[in-house]
């Protein structure tokens, strides 16, 4: 007699719940990753753009930038514009509070800079 081999239904249950729960997390992460990413690109951009160092110059580079994406999480005067070694250093530091369920949520603190 040959014993019967597979994945029962409850298991099957159980696993259906937990790949929901992971495509439902990277659903909500992915966006947040990809602001980030062009965040920084778009700092790197920025200072390469910017002709005249002067703070002012660089946030309206950087306004204009942000005009053609779609950032919601950071502004022009959230920009910290420093030099460090003679470099002209451009950060930005930001929180991203993401509801995932109920009265869970998922927080990320990003950092990103560019320098030239």
């Amino acid at each position: 007699m040959r014993k019967e081999q597979g994945i029962s239904f409850l298991g099957f249950i159980m696993l259906a719940v937990l790949v929901a729960a992971a495509a439902l997390v990277g659903f909500k992460v992915t966006p947040v990753y990809v602001e980030y990413f062009s965040i920084k690109k778009m700092l790197s951009t920025t200072v390469m753009e910017a002709k005249d160092l002067q703070p002012s110059e660089i946030r309206r580079v950087f306004e204009r930038k942000l005009a053609t994406e779609y950032i919601e999480s950071v502004n022009s005067t959230d920009l910290d514009i420093g030099k460090e070694s003679g470099q002209l250093v451009i950060s930005v530091s930001y929180i991203k509070k993401i509801p995932l369920v109920s009265n869970v949520s998922l927080y990320f603190e990003f950092d990103a800079s560019a320098r030239r």
